[in-house]
């Protein structure tokens, strides 16, 4: 079916907001999963954050008529290695290091280095070749997420809650990373929302065990309103809503362009950290963490700017 420029045009912007309100709902995790964590240990917030997402998102799929199909043989240690990495290793380093280190640095090191391995895991498994075209801008962005340890605003050690925070990030991208090769691979036989979803329910399921022995054992957290918006702005609006709002968007305007608007998340993320938490960065992670984004853009520039100016 052909649409005219009138609706193109309106489909092409629509698309742009459905990305747009992705990058500001991303933005704002990292922030209120730090409020969550002031009454919840970060294990039980993972494990509950997933918990209700799979649970909503088996009725949302039967509204919407995309019940994934059932996986078979050997897909079910596939689905489970991907959940090991994308749902509960990076959840639980995630959530750990922000119970230590702050929000901003949390967005700044994760959102810059994942692009920054991505290439470089995808090549060493054979996913995609290596372009040693990539190599400057994969420096450049190394170089700027180190600065961001080097300023942090204050005195760090090796023993220093803060510099194991920030590690637990760096562990954090690296599970991230590891999932977003190994799900391309995935991919080859698989519809990617249909993945999404299994891997979804499985991480919850591995994740259950956490979230239960600490409330068992040491009592509930007080339960509140509080902190039944901040689970559900977590699990629903972040984990199910964006996920259909980012696949809508990028079958609007392309998956280039899209790329491109998620380097606002770290932007839009210092801004509410500074709000809310009254987080603010050193000069230096600034500078990092703009260098560091400046050479993950280099190093992706042929899919990031082909897309955009097509």
């Amino acid at each position: 079916m052909k649409h005219t420029p009138t609706e193109a045009s309106a489909n092409t912007w629509g698309g742009y907001l459905e990305i747009f309100t992705c990058t500001v709902i991303w933005a704002g995790f990292a922030v209120v999963a730090k409020l969550a964590l002031t009454g919840v240990r970060p294990e039980v917030l993972a494990s509950w954050r997933f918990l209700l997402a799979g649970i909503v998102l088996l009725p949302w799929l039967a509204l919407t008529r995309r019940l994934p199909r059932k996986p078979g043989g050997r897909e079910w240690l596939e689905i489970l290695r991907l959940a090991c990495f994308g749902v509960l290793g990076h959840n639980l380093c995630l959530l750990f290091g922000l119970s230590w280190a702050s929000a901003y640095e949390s967005t700044l090191i994760t959102n810059t280095l994942i692009p920054i391995l991505t290439p470089l895991l995808a090549s060493v498994l054979k996913v995609e070749e290596f372009d040693q075209s990539r190599i400057p801008g994969l420096a450049i962005g190394a170089t700027g997420v180190l600065l961001i340890f080097i300023g942090s605003p204050v005195e760090i050690s090796f023993h220093s809650d803060r510099f194991i925070g920030m590690m637990l990030f760096l562990c954090s991208g690296t599970c991230w990373t590891t999932y977003t090769v190994l799900s391309r691979k995935a991919q080859r036989s698989w519809k990617p929302n249909d993945l999404s979803a299994w891997v979804t329910w499985t991480g919850a399921l591995l994740l259950l065990p956490f979230g239960l022995w600490n409330p068992l054992t040491a009592g509930f957290p007080d339960p509140s309103w509080a902190l039944a918006g901040k689970l559900a702005y977590m699990s629903v609006l972040n984990t199910v809503v964006a996920f259909f709002l980012w696949g809508s968007g990028v079958s609007k305007i392309g998956p280039a362009r899209s790329a491109v608007m998620v380097y606002l998340v770290p932007v839009f993320t210092l801004g509410l950290a500074a709000l809310v938490l009254d987080e603010r960065p050193t000069l230096l992670q600034i500078l990092g963490g703009g260098c560091a984004m400046s050479g993950v853009v280099w190093a992706n520039r042929r899919e990031l700017l082909g897309g955009w100016f097509r």
